[in-house]
């Protein structure tokens, strides 16, 4: 009897900053550790410019969202291959950039706003992530990078080293992906 193959679930992002780039990378580490063959794939990269769909079983999408703007980069790939993204299972991302990270109505403008570019370009993923949260301003300095992350500590945060992310969010989002991806496969 034939062994499966894992199945290849790239996760493609689009962002000029590096908390969007290590969710990315978490997202592909958890898909990698449910058994998927996965790696995150910056889009501005050759191997994300040259996407073979051919061998694609399913994929993810990431962007930042950054003063109320998301990427141009993820909105153009997603306007191009909508046809290929409705046609596997798909997951879609958005980190927000926003200075406050713990306010709800930070998490509700990149939730409307994650929605919005998933119905702007027609797409239907099956999940959809919004994690938010908060970069030191710029030119703070050390003094600076310790208050803010005291303060988001406070708000029952955890620092990382380029700022505030709900890895356990972040996870949730990848395992519930890597499960509904199983029960397709369990069920074709």
């Amino acid at each position: 009897m034939p062994v499966p193959r894992p199945r290849h679930v790239p996760v493609l992002f689009a962002s000029h900053d590096v908390r969007t780039t290590r969710v990315a990378q978490h997202v592909a580490e958890m898909l990698r550790d449910s058994g998927c063959d996965s790696h995150a794939v910056d889009l501005s990269s050759r191997e994300g410019r040259t996407l073979d769909w051919q061998a694609v079983d399913a994929l993810v999408l990431g962007t930042a969202l950054r003063a109320g703007q998301l990427e141009g980069q993820a909105l153009r790939f997603a306007r191009q291959h909508v046809d290929l993204l409705n046609s596997c299972p798909s997951a879609f991302f958005v980190v927000s950039l926003g200075p406050h990270p713990a306010d709800p109505a930070s998490a509700e403008t990149a939730a409307r706003d994650a929605r919005a570019f998933v119905d702007a370009v027609r797409w239907h993923p099956s999940r959809l992530g919004c994690f938010t949260g908060h970069l030191p301003p710029a030119g703070t300095g050390w003094v600076g990078r310790l208050i803010g992350w005291a303060t988001a500590r406070h708000d029952g945060q955890q620092a990382d080293a380029d700022g505030f992310t709900d890895w356990a969010a972040v996870s949730r989002f990848a395992r519930d992906f890597a499960v509904e991806l199983r029960t397709r496969a369990a069920g074709s």
